[in-house]
């Protein structure tokens, strides 16, 4: 039996976790699959096989398509008339409803209200609504608080407009949710609680990542007796508790905000789940309410919050860690995430870290991945487990383990759960991912981070206790840089060296006089990172350090350096070849302990705390330079297989775009020629039928084409084209495949040169071009330019190309009903902290049906569309020649938005 065929198989009977597949399929079978496997095969066989918020399905039954057209139909025919948050409540709670009344009659009951509105055609909007209402009445659940939901869903369906709250109760009655097992529809429902309209607020939807909360459930592995999750959010991590329990736990929830307290309930109440409750409440609030927990689960937010009641007054982990202590019971267990900043942070986190040290209450560690809870933080966290009942062999001992990432190249890491799980309940003392460390060693090292006890550490430590290491911070004076405003940065005094103006490769060891075009006034403030000695210099934030020496010269006697960017001045008396700390930060050793030791949720950077504590192999300054001689081929070449390497796990794979480009070249080459022998041929054959009169000559006669009284309106006529239209045609469709290749050799030979680039204020360059522009319009459509006159380097006739391309893409393929409403919208923006320039382009026509890869590529396009093909590739190209990117709204249910970003000022 096929792979997919057995996974078709055993997702029928329920929705299940690729892990989970991976194990059903492991324990029917002697050859082994992993989570890759069964998450590859998903993708090939789309046809049949889904991924839906984590769970994978089968497709085959068309109940599936139908209930996911439902809910989009809802989302678009609302959307204008609600606000973000309104829109995704109310949809859910529509779906919800459904589902009860489905299920009440299912259970014997009959629908009165259905079988009137029906049959009476006739009925008004608010006799629809009232009848719908009616029905739900009779199919709540009475015996639960809903916190006021109906009341809450009532009110905004009566805000709908009349015209179009028929159509949407006919919509939702047309889905038959009894078609759908218990734990199919509950799958169903969390996909309609995590898909949202592209304008709606991410944060307003807190859940956690679907692969960390089915091992986060599967670590609290609870038995019988109480779950509490005191910041719940939509009951993820309930909803998967009770799924993978074995007995059915009592499940209980906080959240303090009442509409997401709504959905949580909603969502528990799908799952079908018998014993629950979800308060809506600051769980803080209840911190002497006298009751106590066997299982606390969370996922603790990363700012934390307060209670007046609380004897804990400042936001962070630290109020609900001891909070969720305080409500263990004797032999209570928790499962929580937290930031790994607050497992490496000094003062009040490293004290209540020792606290915790000291009370023997931390059982496991487990470090995440970087983007594991995507899409709701791109931060790095871990999962930390409390238990009061710690198992003998940790008793003053702690287990860290470090979860891999299955798939480097997709931009959610995927976890080896089963791994997990495996090393969490091993009792050996070390093994590849999994250490177990004394909490006296732990207390020694100050952090409770997995990856202060990894074996690269490890390494690094016994270099440094045998005296051939030593710390960073003892060989270098760490310097910060100065922070500014770009209005600053105007005067003709001082280089500024920003992060950008640093080297990217290994071969350019120096800071180029080139890369410090922006300047600064010297002030008391800014000469704190005056640097006039040789250094190094890194950056503090991002994933790469980017080291670059800075040597004083005539050209460049002194600089100051950005916030963003680390001086590491060697003392006088440290011995160190700066050469040599230079490949050395290129070293794997070094690299490994810089990549585990950075922080931060929004953007990786590394703290001069923790930089100071990294372990720098050391020797004697003569045999610093003979490793200079001998080992730094080695560690370019290294340096070039990791970056190769990648680039090629982000799906960059410069060889197959080679290969693309030499193929296309090589048609155009040989097409072209052709093409124009084939239209003057074809131009010399009109010129033939038009010397002897001969354009009317048809394929068909009248009397052939006769068609028998009985059959008309049945059959259609052939096409009957006379030999001059064949001809034009001919001509017509032989020159746009010209035009068409013409096309193509330009784009495959765009050569932007840098002299070429000129310093240009966007907003007034695309106004001024937008409003002398002569393109023939179809119809009288609005072009719209807004926003901020941001300044951007930029190749001034190609831009003007994509935006006429844009437009004519506008033109012929989103306008095809032309309407006075018709709008085009071009806004310049700024993102500062990336610093990039945004054009975001819109239109409002006809929904756009390609992703960015499909946009992007050679001859794809929409199925309705009659182009080429080619456009997209040939704006990305352009785009891609300045250093930027664009991204395109795929999510959008009408019209069409891209953003395009391009570097800034002088940050190309």
């Amino acid at each position: 039996m096929q792979l997919t065929e057995e996974i078709v198989g055993i997702v029928e009977k329920r929705p299940l976790t690729a892990s989970e597949i991976a194990e059903e399929l492991n324990f029917r079978r002697s050859r082994k699959h992993s989570i890759i496997d069964v998450i590859d095969t998903v993708k090939k066989n789309q046809e049949v096989l889904q991924e839906i918020n984590g769970k994978i399905i089968s497709i085959s039954n068309y109940k599936w398509k139908e209930l996911i057209r439902a809910h989009w139909y809802l989302l678009s025919t609302l959307q204008a008339n609600y606000k973000s948050h309104e829109l995704h409540f109310l949809v859910i709670a529509l779906f919800y409803y459904k589902r009860l009344i489905d299920t009440h009659e299912g259970h014997g009951a009959t629908n009165e209200s259905k079988s009137l509105i029906n049959h009476n055609k006739n009925l008004s909007s608010k006799s629809i609504l009232a009848a719908w209402l009616d029905s739900i009445e009779s199919a709540r659940n009475y015996q639960k608080d809903d916190l006021g939901l109906f009341n809450d869903f009532s009110s905004l369906l009566s805000k709908c407009p009349p015209e179009k709250l028929e159509d949407i109760i006919n919509m939702i009655q047309q889905v038959d949710t009894l078609l759908f097992s218990k734990s199919e529809f509950s799958t169903a429902f969390e996909y309609i609680l995590e898909t949202r309209t592209p304008s709606a607020q991410k944060k307003y939807v807190t859940g956690t990542a679907p692969q960390v909360s089915e091992l986060m459930a599967k670590l609290l592995n609870p038995k019988s007796g109480v779950v509490y999750d005191p910041v719940c959010g939509i009951g993820s991590l309930l909803s998967h508790v009770s799924r993978i329990a074995d007995a059915q736990p009592y499940i209980k929830g906080s959240e303090i905000q009442n509409s997401i307290a709504q959905i949580a309930l909603m969502n528990l109440e799908m799952h079908e789940i018998p014993n629950y409750e979800i308060i809506s409440e600051n769980c803080l609030n209840q911190i002497h309410d006298g009751l106590y927990y066997d299982f606390i689960i969370g996922d603790l937010p990363l700012t934390g919050f307060t209670s007046h009641v609380s004897p804990w007054k400042e936001k962070g982990f630290i109020p609900l860690l001891e909070f969720v202590i305080s409500k263990l019971a004797e032999h209570g267990k928790a499962v929580l995430t937290v930031s790994d900043s607050f497992l490496l942070s000094q003062g009040k986190e490293q004290n209540y870290r020792d606290h915790l040290l000291h009370n023997d209450i931390i059982e496991c560690i487990i470090s995440l991945p970087a983007g594991s809870l995507k899409p709701y933080t791109n931060g790095k966290s871990s999962i930390i487990i409390l238990n009061k009942s710690k198992p003998s062999f940790l008793i003053n001992r702690i287990k860290f383990i470090t979860a891999e990432n299955l798939a480097p190249a997709s931009q959610l890491p995927i976890l080896d759960i089963s791994s997990i799980l495996g090393q969490y309940q091993e009792k050996n003392t070390d093994s590849l991912n999994s250490q177990i460390v004394s909490a006296e060693e732990v207390a020694s090292q100050k952090s409770l981070s997995a990856s202060y006890y990894t074996d690269e550490f490890k390494e690094a430590g016994k270099l440094l206790k045998g005296g051939k290491a030593r710390k960073l911070g003892e060989l270098v004076e760490i310097i910060s840089g100065t922070i500014t405003r770009d209005t600053q940065a105007v005067a003709e005094d001082t280089p500024f060296i920003k992060i950008e103006s640093l080297e990217k490769d290994i071969l350019d060891m120096r800071l180029s006089s080139g890369k410090s075009n922006s300047r600064i006034v010297k002030t008391k403030q800014s000469e704190k990172s005056l640097i006039r000695e040789e250094s190094l210099l890194i950056a503090r934030i991002g994933d790469n350090l980017k080291p670059t020496i800075f040597k004083p010269s005539k050209m460049l006697p002194e600089i100051i350096t950005h916030n963003g960017v680390l001086t590491l001045r060697p003392f006088p008396k440290s011995s160190l070849d700066i050469e040599y700390l230079y490949y050395q930060l290129y070293s794997p050793l070094i690299q490994k302990q810089v990549e585990q030791r950075r922080i931060g949720t929004v953007m990786p950077f590394i703290s001069k705390r923790l930089l100071s504590e990294i372990i720098i192999p050391m020797m004697p300054l003569d045999s610093q330079r003979e490793f200079i001689a001998t080992q730094k081929s080695n560690l370019i070449s290294a340096e070039k297989e990791r970056v190769t390497q990648r680039l090629r796990a982000i799906g960059f794979e410069e060889e197959n775009i080679q290969k693309e480009n030499e193929l296309i070249s090589t048609l155009v080459h040989e097409l072209r020629p052709k093409l124009v022998k084939i239209n003057s041929l074809s131009n010399k054959l009109i010129r033939i039928i038009e010397k002897h009169n001969i354009s009317s000559l048809a394929q068909y006669d009248k009397e052939e084409l006769g068609v028998d009284d009985d059959l008309m309106g049945l059959l259609e006529q052939p096409e009957n084209l006379d030999i001059g239209s064949v001809s034009q045609k001919i001509a017509i469709n032989s020159k746009e495949l010209n035009d068409t290749l013409s096309l193509v050799k330009e784009i495959m030979t765009l050569n932007l040169k840098p002299s070429e680039f000129i310093k240009t204020r966007l907003l007034n360059f695309l106004s001024e071009h937008l409003r002398d522009k002569t393109i023939e319009r179809p119809h009288k459509y609005k072009i719209e330019i807004k926003g901020y006159d941001i300044e951007a380097n930029i190749h001034q006739a190609s831009i003007l190309q994509v935006i006429d391309q844009l437009i004519a893409n506008a033109e012929h393929h989103a306008f095809s009903a032309p309407s006075s409403k018709d709008r085009i919208t071009f806004t310049v923006k700024e993102d500062k902290e990336r610093k990039i320039a945004i054009i975001e382009y819109s239109n409002n026509g006809k929904p756009f049906t390609l992703t960015k890869s499909d946009y992007i590529q050679f001859f794809t396009k929409s199925k309705s569309s009659n182009g080429s093909g080619i456009g997209g590739n040939y704006i990305y190209r352009i785009i891609r020649a300045h250093d930027g990117d664009i991204e395109i709204d795929e999510n959008k249910v009408k019209g069409f938005s891209m953003k395009i970003e391009i570097p800034n000022k002088e940050e190309r």
